[in-house]
Order: C-alpha cells, then structure tokens, then sequence
C-alpha cells in the first residue's frame, strides 16, 4: 500500500500521506484484533481462525486483482 501511495501522492505530501495511512491501519488492527478477540472467547477459536482466513483469502484475492488490473493496463497501453 504504502508504494501504491508513493506513486500517486506529491512528494511534498508524501510524508503526511503515509503517517495518516499508518494511524487508519493501526486504529483498524487495534479495533478489530478486540473484536476477533472477543469472538473467540464467545464462540470458539475455530470461528476466529475461520475469520482470519477469510480476511486473509480477501486481501490476496484483491492484491492479484489489483496487480493483474495494473499489468494488463500497461500491456494495453503500450
């Protein structure tokens, strides 16, 4: 994320950008580590094991989709 920044900010924001990105990514990992947390006491860890392999499975799905959208742009306009 933090190169996909890199390339679309001005420099002179730069630094701003990236330290407003880390406080939203800090805040959500803090929020929902809590809430995975809790649903695994409620229910079962298997539940939350469940969980962080779906958001995990989402985050790759759209890292792939993202890189291949990318790639075949370039292709496309070259």
């Amino acid at each position: 994320m933090n190169a996909r920044i890199m390339e679309c900010v001005p420099k002179a924001y730069l630094g701003r950008a990236i330290a407003v990105w880390t406080a939203i990514s800090l805040l959500l990992q803090a929020v929902l580590s809590i809430g995975l947390g809790r649903l695994m006491d409620q229910t079962s860890a298997n539940l939350g094991f469940a969980s962080l392999v779906i958001v995990m499975a989402l985050g790759l799905s759209l890292a792939v989709y993202s890189n291949r959208k990318e790639r075949l742009s370039k292709h496309i306009n070259l």
